[in-house]
């Protein structure tokens, strides 16, 4: 059950002391005296002085305030105001914080969680809890034991966060100590000592990260500093200058546009590629092996140890390699790399590269059209009359499963072939006029068949099928042999399968 009374102030007052044995919850309003909710059967109690006013509230409780009043409150327990235009403090918060459209809030020690939004200044020494803040001009934040997430903030500093932190959307950002993940994204400026677990830095304009003990990822950042990673370490689409102290796992990077320079080492490996021009630089030295792809002029001096060196190379020992003469008045790249180095640099014509993909699709066009040729003309070659002949005068005995088999197997083969045809026939249409000479490789010599038992004199039956000579005909009285003959005429595409099917109706007949 709650009660409700209202409570008049003295003229001239501008500041206001609240202290609540329970929950408290302030709202500005645009009046002079004070309308108080509260629980319970003791009903509040305001002391005027010169100095100011004091209410007391022994539950529960909410205020509507004036607005413009300075407050200062001492809850026992979770703390919200909004519509506050003067400022309000609290030396110390017994449960959570959750403050609105507040003009300044300073606190000492919030023992929950915090949660701020559309206020100008926070200003808070430490949250047990998480902290979340989104809209404010000026955050300045102690110690958060747990998640910090900011957004949409002019200026931020914070001393230590003990788990994730993720602040986006902000101007200059100062975090001394992170005990977890960090993600900048959004950010005028970035400085940040320490992070214990991985960082993701995207669209920054310039970001410095001192620590960070496991991966790190940069995209889009203009100015990159990172004094160590402690793991494996991506930039893409870097502009400005990026200044690398040492990277203890692999080393990946696509695109710069600045100097990139790892001054102390990368003990993974390394692959690096990009465009640069003249006046960039590019040194690094890595234990592992080192793959550059490099779009553009560049002086490069490198050495390989191939595994077997026991310390990096010194930079001026770097420097005394001779680089190939036409590099020479590019960027300037030091490379050493303790397992393998490849390198390679390279211009692209986009109209040479244009042509050169027209001339090979021109090739497999007239490549495509050959091979129809040459089917229709294996086909075109048979002679069906005599084979069918062949075929009469020998079956006797069929094996149909088998040869349904087969049939089916032929049947693919010409699909596919009929399909080959068709692509090349409109490759054929749509290539331009290209003279192209094909020089086709001479087909191997076939073996000579084993020679075969002369068949035995028969006379043949009355039939209206040619002639095929005796040598070319199946062995009489061996079905097998001529079954086998029927499979490889069909398997060769000397003849299609619906032939094979009348051939064999008609031996069947």
């Amino acid at each position: 059950m709650s009660s409700k009374t209202t409570l008049t102030l003295l003229s001239g007052i501008e500041r206001l002391s609240i202290e609540s044995r329970g929950d408290l919850a302030l709202r500005g309003i645009d009046q002079t005296g004070l309308t108080v909710t509260y629980s319970g059967t003791t009903p509040p109690q305001l002391e005027m002085t010169d100095a100011g006013a004091t209410l007391y509230l022994a539950e529960d409780g909410e205020v509507d305030l004036p607005a413009a009043l300075n407050v200062r409150v001492v809850p026992g327990g979770d703390l919200t105001a909004a519509n506050l235009e003067g400022d309000l403090e609290a030396a110390e918060v017994p449960g959570d914080s959750r403050l609105q459209m507040c003009q300044t809030v300073r606190l000492g020690r919030v023992a929950g969680d915090l949660a701020s939004s559309l206020c100008r200044t926070v200003q808070v020494d430490h949250v047990t809890g998480d902290a979340q803040i989104q809209h404010a001009t000026e955050v300045t934040l102690g110690q958060v034991k747990d998640d910090l997430v900011i957004q949409h903030a002019a200026h931020v500093t914070v001393a230590e966060v003990g788990s994730d932190c993720r602040i986006t959307h902000s101007g200059p950002v100062t975090v001394e100590s992170i005990g977890g993940d960090a993600s900048f994204h959004h950010l005028e400026e970035l400085h940040a000592s320490s992070v214990k677990g991985d960082v993701s830095l995207q669209h920054v304009t310039a970001a410095s990260v001192g620590a960070a003990n496991d991966d790190v990822a940069a995209s889009h950042v203009q100015d990159l500093v990172l004094s160590s990673v402690g793991g494996d370490l991506a930039c893409t689409n870097l502009s400005g200058s990026a200044q690398i102290g040492r990277v203890r796992g692999d080393l990946s990077v696509n695109s710069f546009t600045g100097d990139f320079i790892v001054s102390d080492q990368v003990r993974g490996d390394v692959v690096i590629r990009s465009r640069v021009q003249r006046g960039q630089r590019l040194h690094l030295r890595a234990w592992g092996s080192v793959a550059l792809v490099l779009n553009g002029s560049l002086n490069l001096h490198s050495l390989s140890g191939e595994g077997q060196w026991k310390s990096l190379p010194e930079w001026d020992a770097i420097r005394q390699q001779t680089p190939n003469p036409s590099q020479e008045g590019g960027a300037e790249v030091l490379i050493a790399a303790g397992d393998r180095l490849t390198a390679a640099s390279y211009e692209v014509n986009m109209g040479e590269l244009t042509d050169t993909l027209d001339q090979l699709g021109a090739q497999l066009s007239s490549l495509g059209v050959t091979i129809a040729d040459q089917v229709r003309s294996g086909v075109a070659a048979a002679d069906f009359e005599g084979i069918g002949r062949q075929i009469k005068d020998a079956f006797t005995d069929i094996d149909w499963s088998s040869i349904k088999k087969n049939i089916r197997a032929a049947e693919r083969a010409r699909h596919q072939a009929e399909r080959t045809m068709r692509q090349a026939e409109r490759r054929r249409r749509e290539a331009t006029d290209v003279n192209l000479t094909m020089h086709h490789p001479a087909p191997p010599p076939r073996p000579a068949p084993p020679p075969r038992p002369a068949p035995q004199p028969a006379t043949p039956p009355a039939t209206d099928w040619p002639a095929v000579p005796a040598d070319e005909g199946p062995v009489a009285g061996d079905p097998g042999a001529n079954r086998l003959l029927i499979l490889q005429l069909i398997q060769e595409g000397k003849i299609t399968p619906e032939q094979g099917e009348m051939l064999l109706d008609a031996i069947a007949a």
